[in-house]
């Protein structure tokens, strides 16, 4: 019977309730990167592409780098978000850029390379879901800039003033995010305050510029910058700290900091603080010849309210210089308090005083409720010294969901992860409640197993390995790793120093020869275990997830997130190890279609703008191009010798 004329035929997939395709799109924005299925779910149909408004337009990026392109990107958004009132599905929206600095600023430079460093160090590896995570360093982020002065102030108000008014037509606004390199404007701060009172806002370049301060000239915090300091929309701040800048200027940041934590911000709950060293300067070296003066609080004139109650936060961070951690460690201490801490981040190296004081917390029952925990090394000890020590912070610490350990003792002297004496109470203590799982130590495969055994709650995991000429034990690596039920993101680091050249067994420890020799075998098989190409990229991540679908038969594999970093020493210093660098490529690899019996991946390499800058080094190369030839013989004779090379598979032995 033919359809009546005018009446649509529907799917399945239409028939289900509107409530129903939107938890389907919830599911499918958070599947993949760059959301790439939502948006494929949204071309289907008009009713799926309804359905799928609510997670599409859940996040907008407004980053200019001028009043004139603020203007351009915002009648953008308004005319993108006023069709069916789409400002009402804007739940997150980030702020990055600039107004307030000239286009040929001094400080081009260093907002440049803040913005290199801003998110993962890997380029090409920024998804949308980074751009909104803290920064993971602010080491080129300029605290005193651009200078808190009534012009700079009423410059940027007026300029923000039409993104204020966008973001108060977005009424479910949840989170704020401001990464840009102005001060947050007071229109921002109204608007919140007035328009979006429950809308927490994360600052990623918080400094108070007025407590940048010349000695003898020490003055009051500017009365908009107390706003923000104060403001109850204040959920989490990132601050880069210095007790002198290159200006000589004194930088009461970290004091006024501790003060926002012990209360004077009431709803602040995330805190990462980054301490610089200043450059080298006369001025600096003038300031440092006279003591700091004490910090008088944000109103000198204004006697300050005793401090009676301690801050309620749930994530604290340090980042940068790691000097006098111990003192910090106590302030802190004293102006929060610990037992509602989730997360602590040691991205630097503290001193053993400091970490026999939070093991002692640790025992007493301060850390009650941690969950995740980042821990980079001890300054002052090394070795099995070290391992012995955070061993014991880790025996006393209640089970973690999340541990990081980037305590390199394993890589200097060689050991394996499962040769080191904190392995045990990771296994033991946090393994059955761990989710994720990252370390610097080099996993031999008898130690993936033993992680494999105790950790089977485990989703995301980053070990170090090393892949060489001959890969079937690399193979049964690979296996092991997908064996995991409920792996979701696997990142693999191959570690392949730079071998040694022929003359060099003989230097001194510490020494390095720059113009080696190697022989043509050692070229050989250098070159054989660094190459990583597409193909061979896309065999590893398949291999992995042929033994993700084998743990659990006729479940969907848990298994959707593979990078893979190929990395020598710190830096190449000369044309072999430039070539091995140019060959051991890193990938990121992603499932395309999240079912049972799909293979198919979607591969993109990682660190390439890094990896071009190799051929503009490269000199004659003569006895490493022989050996190329002979390895690759298709590259002989050819100009772009260096872009002829391939993998080999997986278990053949060359």
């Amino acid at each position: 019977m033919a359809t009546p004329t005018g009446t649509a035929s529907y799917s399945n997939l239409e028939r289900l309730p509107l409530l129903a395709l939107e938890l389907i799109c919830e599911y499918l924005s958070s599947c993949n990167s760059g959301r790439r299925s939502l948006f494929a779910f949204s071309l289907a149909s008009k009713r799926c592409c309804a359905a799928a408004a609510r997670e599409r337009f859940e996040r907008v990026h407004i980053a200019p780098q001028d009043r004139h392109q603020l203007e351009q990107v915002l009648a953008r958004c308004n005319e993108i978000f006023r069709v069916d009132e789409r400002t009402k599905y804007v739940r997150r929206a980030r702020i990055s850029g600039q107004v307030t600095f000239e286009a040929e600023s001094v400080n081009q430079y260093l907002r440049d390379r803040q913005l290199q460093v801003w998110t993962d160090p890997d380029d090409n590896d920024h998804d949308e879901e980074n751009s909104f995570s803290k920064p993971t360093s602010l080491m080129y982020f300029r605290g005193s800039a651009p200078a808190c002065t009534q012009e700079n102030r009423s410059r940027a108000n007026e300029a923000w003033k039409p993104a204020a008014q966008f973001l108060a037509s977005c009424t479910g606004l949840k989170d704020l995010y401001w990464a840009s390199d102005d001060q947050v404007p007071r229109c921002i701060l109204d608007m919140l305050r007035t328009n979006l009172p429950k809308c927490h806002l994360h600052v990623h370049t918080f400094s108070l510029r007025s407590l940048y301060q010349e000695r003898g000239r020490l003055h009051d915090v500017d009365v908009d910058e107390y706003a923000l300091a104060t403001s109850p929309s204040l959920y989490g701040i990132c601050v880069a700290s210095t007790h002198l800048d290159s200006d000589g200027n004194i930088d009461y940041n970290e004091e006024a900091a501790l003060q926002i934590v012990a209360g004077a911000a009431p709803n602040l709950r995330s805190v990462c603080m980054w301490h610089k060293l200043a450059g080298n300067s006369p001025k600096l070296l003038e300031a440092m010849r006279s003591p700091r003066p004490p910090w008088q609080g944000f109103f000198a004139e204004r006697a300050e309210t005793p401090q009676i109650s301690q801050g309620r936060l749930w994530s604290l961070s340090f980042g940068g210089v790691s000097s006098i951690f111990h003192q910090r460690l106590q302030n802190w201490t004293s102006h929060t308090n610990f037992k509602e801490l989730r997360s602590l981040d040691l991205s630097i190296r503290i001193d053993r005083q400091s970490l026999q004081t939070l093991t002692r917390m640790a025992e007493g029952g301060i850390f009650e409720s941690l969950q995740k925990l980042s821990f980079l090394g001890v300054t002052d000890v090394a070795g099995n010294d070290a391992d012995v020590a955070f061993s014991h912070l880790l025996s006393a610490l209640p089970p973690l969901t999340s541990l990081t350990d980037e305590s390199c003792n394993g890589e200097e002297d060689g050991r394996s992860a499962g040769s080191k004496v904190t392995f045990i109470p990771i296994l033991e203590r946090h393994g059955p409640s761990l989710k994720n799982f990252k370390s610097r130590n080099w996993f031999p495969y008898e130690d993936v197993q033993k992680v494999r055994q105790q950790c089977p709650n485990l989703r995301g995991l980053h070990v170090k390995l090393q892949h060489t000429e001959h890969d079937k034990e690399d193979k049964r690596m690979y296996q092991v790793l997908g064996s995991f039920p409920l792996i979701e993101k696997l990142t693999i680091t191959f570690y392949n120093p730079y071998p040694p050249g022929e003359e060099e067994n003989d230097l001194p420890i510490g020494f390095y020869k720059v113009n080696k020799t190697f022989s043509p075998q050692r070229l050989r098989s250098a070159f054989i275990a660094r190459a990583m190409d597409v193909q061979r990229a896309q065999s590893i991540f398949q291999l992995i997830l042929a033994a993700n679908r084998a743990a659990r038969p006729g479940v969907i594999p848990s298994f959707q997130h593979l990078k893979l970093r190929s990395v020598g020493d710190e830096q190449p210093w000369n044309d072999f190890e430039r070539l091995l660098d140019w060959v051991g490529r890193s990938w990121v690899c992603e499932r395309r279609f999240a079912d049972i019996d799909s293979d198919d991946a979607i591969v993109r390499e990682i660190g390439m703008s890094e990896r071009l800058q190799l051929k503009e080094s490269m000199e004659e190369a003569k006895d490493e191009r022989r050996v190329w030839e002979e390895i690759w013989p298709e590259a002989k004779g050819r100009s772009d010798w260096m872009d002829v090379w391939h993998s080999f598979p997986l278990g053949q032995d060359l």
